[in-house]
């Protein structure tokens, strides 16, 4: 990523809650409009025939902000699990490298914590100590670019990407992801953000679900506008649209745009994506009634039951309005794999409540899969080829 750079700053407060430590110079939330007219201008010239905009992978960093949310877990003091999602957006994102990267450092409280059920953001003393042994060595990385931001208290996954978008994010686009996941292959990421920044004129579905614009031939359906792209784990890759069994509407069609493949999602999943921030505001952080999201909360949890009751009730018209939220097929996440390997998820989850480093598991004679011994190296050897190759 681009020499972890960092100015002290004073203790900030959002939310009614203190931070701890603050890299990068602050700055208040979404005024990024210079910043984003700049791009959406660099763009304007770069469009294709259907309207979609076009983002070289040179140029990513001009509209795109990654954000990495993480917090206290049993392989720490290792940074192996973390190094594997960084190193893996390295390889299969184009123009991830030159991206601003967030990592946002959930904070905790210590006290007698029962490994066996959830302890909202209560840890021992030696997990404390372990954390904080991770978050130091996060801080002596020299990645170009990045951003370590720490929370002196517990304020789950809502709140500290919140945070981070408020006080970091001044592109048009963020992605989002958790700590425990890792890309397996290409992702066009340019023709992703431009399919966010740019609503093309039209689009072709895959499963007609009826919609046409007003004045237009019945036939040429209009592409939906799209907020919110996210990327196939294991398990959403067997799951298959219709929904209609779950009491969804029967119109829950995919989509084929500027040569990806989307199908709607209905629900804000927390899991890997890309957005829009504007849709960050006002579908999410605004949308939340009262004084916003509580301490601990998930997005998914807080807002996603209500978007599913909102999209059973007005239908899947509702869903193309305002939400346009979609997930990414992973037959067509890279168009240039073999059609076998295209078919591969293209996340794989390490589930950092369980995750143990390589080395460890390798040492209490557990059995370790050849790929993920090898994954592990790689992800040594891409990061270390960043670091020697990257300013200081």
């Amino acid at each position: 990523m681009a020499g972890l750079f960092f100015a002290e700053e004073p203790c900030l407060e959002s939310h009614g809650l203190q931070f701890a430590n603050c890299w990068l110079l602050a700055r208040p939330r979404w005024m990024s409009t210079i910043s984003d007219t700049v791009a959406q201008a660099s763009l304007q010239t770069c469009r294709g025939e259907s309207g979609a905009a076009r983002v070289a992978p040179a140029d990513l960093n001009t509209v795109l902000t990654i954000v990495i949310v993480t917090s206290p877990v049993i392989s720490n003091p290792s940074t192996e699990m973390l190094d594997r999602l960084v190193a893996s957006l390295l390889r299969h994102l184009p123009g991830a490298a030159e991206c601003k990267l967030v990592v946002a450092c959930d904070g905790y409280s210590v006290g007698a914590h029962d490994p066996g059920r959830r302890n909202f953001g209560v840890v021992s003393a030696e997990q404390a100590s372990d954390y904080e042994a991770f978050k130091a060595r996060l801080r002596g990385r020299r990645w170009r670019g990045a951003v370590v931001e720490e929370a002196a208290a517990w304020r789950g996954f809502a709140l500290s990407l919140q945070s981070a978008i408020e006080m970091h994010v001044h592109t048009p686009l963020v992605m989002v992801c958790p700590h425990d996941y890792e890309f397996l292959h290409s992702v066009d990421m340019p023709r992703v953000c431009g399919v966010l920044l740019g609503r093309p004129c039209q689009g072709r579905p895959l499963a007609d679900p009826g919609h046409t614009s007003a004045g237009q031939d019945q036939g040429t359906p209009v592409s939906p506008r799209v907020n919110y792209i996210g990327f196939c784990a294991g398990k959403q890759v067997k799951r298959s649209l219709p929904k209609a069994k779950q009491g969804y509407p029967d119109d829950t069609g995919t989509v084929m745009i500027d040569g990806l493949q989307l199908s709607p999602v209905l629900a804000w999943k927390e899991n890997p994506h890309v957005a829009t921030v504007d849709a960050y505001r006002e579908l999410v952080f605004d949308a939340v009634p009262g004084s916003g999201f509580r301490v601990g909360e998930f997005i998914e949890d807080r807002l996603g039951n209500w978007m599913r009751r909102m999209i059973k009730e007005k239908g899947m018209q509702y869903h193309r309005e305002k939400y346009c939220m979609y997930l990414l097929s992973p037959a067509v996440a890279n168009p240039a794999d073999s059609a076998e390997g295209s078919q591969c998820p293209t996340l794989y989850h390490m589930d950092g409540r369980c995750y143990r480093p390589v080395a460890e598991r390798l040492r209490l004679g557990w059995k370790v899969a050849a790929w993920e011994v090898e994954r592990v190296d790689l992800s040594d050897a891409v990061l270390q080829l960043r670091l020697e190759c990257g300013p200081a």
